[in-house]
């Protein structure tokens, strides 16, 4: 789907213009890691950023879609259900035989409305893109990590260079090459994220709801 294909397209398109202007030109070269620090530190930021930014997008994407999906036409899928199993609500019922009856769509899309607002706020305050806080992102939304030992360790081992980055505490400066492997080990995982987004709304799983 368009919109999945564009996020993802637009961020390697990005993160491979970050790799040309800071990676590529040590890759090979032999240099002291006094001469490409600063421009391995700042790969690993900015493309931190970018990538931050996308699990948060794709996420709310997600949920968005299957929303309306379900309130246009019924669809429901398994980001749907997994999202309202997730959060601590429950639908709380009208006793009152005074006031105007409320049908259950109603009950329904305003308990989605709440939800999803309130997950919009727990994807705002996240602050990271470690395996930790990637599965209270993703599967939340029905979305599976790999179980990749290699694509696990990149995970949490970029993370962690960034935080030390961020916060003045280097104590290993990465190679370039080492950058490398993080960005693409993070492309194939996004572009795997990306493909199980656009499965959810393809999929013959999907059930219409009368």
């Amino acid at each position: 789907m368009k919109e999945f294909d564009d996020l993802y397209n637009n961020l390697k398109k990005y993160l491979e213009e970050l790799e040309k202007k800071f990676i590529i030109p040590f890759i090979d070269k032999n240099k002291s890691e006094f001469s490409y620090e600063f421009d391995v530190r700042a790969f690993c930021v900015l493309s931190h950023a970018a990538l931050e930014n996308y699990f948060e997008e794709i996420v709310l994407m997600i949920i968005d879609k299957s929303i309306k999906e379900w309130l246009n036409d019924r669809t429901i899928n398994d980001s749907l259900l997994m999202l309202v199993g997730h959060m601590n609500e429950r639908i709380k019922i009208d006793g009152n035989t005074l006031q105007q009856e409320t049908n259950t769509f109603e009950y329904l899309r305003k308990h989605l409305e709440l939800i999803k607002r309130e997950f919009s706020d727990m994807v705002d305050k996240n602050q990271g893109i470690s395996l930790r806080h990637l599965r209270k992102l993703l599967s939340p939304v029905a979305i599976n990590i790999k179980d990749d030992a290699d694509l696990k360790n990149s995970l949490n081992n970029f993370s962690e260079t960034r935080g030390s980055y961020s916060h003045k505490k280097i104590r290993i400066i990465k190679s370039p090459e080492d950058m490398r492997n993080y960005k693409d080990d993070y492309i194939k995982f996004c572009e795997d994220i990306k493909n199980q987004a656009i499965q959810k709304f393809k999929s013959e799983i999907q059930e219409k709801v009368s």
